[in-house]
């Protein structure tokens, strides 16, 4: 999709037809704050260029034509990879985010190096063609789209990643906090299509949240998105624990081995393998509540979205994480609506993909 020599305001124009067309004109107008006039003078240089097309023609409730508006998908497509302390998954998608391809591979080395040369291997086995750019999803403190600050999980500091990646496969590419670009494909392509404002909590090798409004993914920590995890969190017993020494997998497998349990993993408790995993999980996933409660007090978002390894265990025990909200929450409050999304490394992978399709289209 070339938008060269394009403004802001074209290139807002055809993000939001990728995000929500095709549209009517007025519709088009609505969303982005617009008179008829302006969507007019905005689109006609777009399909001159053939980036946009009036779709259809349809009759409005008055009995006028009402053009339905569409953005041109061309062949490029984006590539996304989420990078993990032992695994890499790639995918590869169009520029409205929809998985054409995936692959995953084990890590030898967490050597940056090493890990690009890895990534370079996966992109040779995928089928030919045209990539605008790469996103990279990473654990930790990124600044600036390009430096891995710190990730302790991999063991980085400092790592200039997107200018590796770049020079190894010959792409523009942008590098994000796991968590910020999961909440950000969210925003354009999930729940942010109904919410104006909606927080996204991740529980399981680490416990993590982003807070987006208005499309926004709200800065903390350089995108660290780590802050929710240094709350204190009331649990059923009355005691209380911070929530990103309590709410992982480790602690939840010392949690259930406490009750008694034989299970040595997390699936294993989430699966309920005995007594004391099911006390575990039932616990785990009202503090799991609690946390969302105490984030939706702070942002007082329309919408909670549960990822990670442990969002399986949220469903599961769908009771105990509305407790754990009602806990921390007024009774007279309006309840939030929560989405869990079952746990795929794909999402995590196509979440990177989308911080690189709104770099390509945005220019930013």
């Amino acid at each position: 999709m070339d938008l060269t020599g394009l403004g802001d305001a074209h290139r807002r124009l055809v993000l939001t037809l990728l995000q929500h067309g095709p549209l009517q004109r007025r519709d088009l107008a609505h969303r982005l704050g617009l008179s008829g006039g302006s969507i007019t003078r905005l689109t006609k240089p777009l399909q001159e260029r053939g980036l946009v097309v009036a779709t259809a023609e349809q009759r409005n409730a008055a009995g006028r034509p009402a053009h339905t508006l569409d953005a041109v998908l061309p062949a490029d497509t984006l590539l996304g990879v989420s990078v993990t302390a032992d695994t890499l998954r790639l995918v590869r998608t169009d520029l409205r985010a929809r998985v054409l391809e995936d692959l995953s591979g084990p890590l030898a080395s967490r050597h940056p190096e090493a890990v690009v040369e890895r990534l370079a291997l996966l992109v040779d086995r995928l089928a030919p063609a045209p990539t605008v750019g790469i996103g990279i999803g990473v654990s930790g403190i990124v600044h600036d789209g390009s430096t891995v600050v710190r990730s302790p999980f991999l063991r980085w500091a400092d790592v200039p990643l997107a200018e590796l990646v770049s020079h190894r496969l010959g792409h523009p590419c942008v590098v994000a906090n796991d968590v910020a670009a999961v909440a950000l494909a969210e925003a354009w392509f999930g729940v942010g299509l109904t919410a104006e404002s909606f927080l996204a909590l991740t529980f399981g090798t680490g416990v993590g949240g982003a807070a987006v409004v208005r499309g926004e993914v709200q800065d903390a920590e350089a995108q660290g998105v780590g802050l929710l995890g240094h709350l204190p969190l009331t649990w059923p017993d009355g005691s209380v624990r911070r929530a990103n020494m309590s709410l992982t997998d480790g602690a939840l497998v010392r949690l259930a081995r406490g009750y008694g349990s034989a299970a040595t993993t997390a699936d294993a408790v989430e699966a309920g393998a005995d007594a004391g995993a099911r006390r575990a999980a039932a616990e785990f996933a009202y503090a799991c509540g609690a946390l969302a409660g105490t984030g939706a007090a702070f942002l007082v978002p329309d919408a909670v979205v549960v990822l990670g390894e442990r969002a399986g265990l949220v469903a599961a025990f769908a009771d105990d994480f509305e407790a754990g909200i009602a806990s921390v929450r007024e009774a007279v409050a309006p309840p939030l609506a929560v989405t869990v999304r079952p746990h795929n490394r794909d999402v995590w992978a196509r979440g990177a993909a989308v911080t690189a399709l709104v770099r390509h289209v945005s220019g930013l």
